[in-house]
């Protein structure tokens, strides 16, 4: 139950995440310009949201890494 909620609130938080407009100028600065460094910084993002995400609610197991690729996976699979 707790990691069904935990996974909706972070996936409405990433959703958020990669249709802001304010990622791609951020990435722009830092001179990230390729689709797959587009990608790589979109999911560095969302890696580092889950993992404070987790950490920040007390959520340890939730922090792992093998959860947040897992989760990863799955939205890329969703195309999000």
């Amino acid at each position: 139950m707790f990691e069904e909620s935990f996974e909706q609130l972070v996936k409405h938080k990433a959703k958020r995440m990669a249709e802001a407009t304010s990622w791609k100028e951020q990435a722009a600065e830092l001179g990230i310009k390729g689709d797959n460094e587009l990608r790589a910084f979109k999911v560095g993002g969302w890696d580092a949201m889950i993992f404070d995400m987790a950490q920040s609610l007390n959520f340890v197991t939730y922090a792992r890494r093998d959860f947040r690729k897992r989760l990863i996976n799955k939205w890329e699979k969703e195309d999000m």
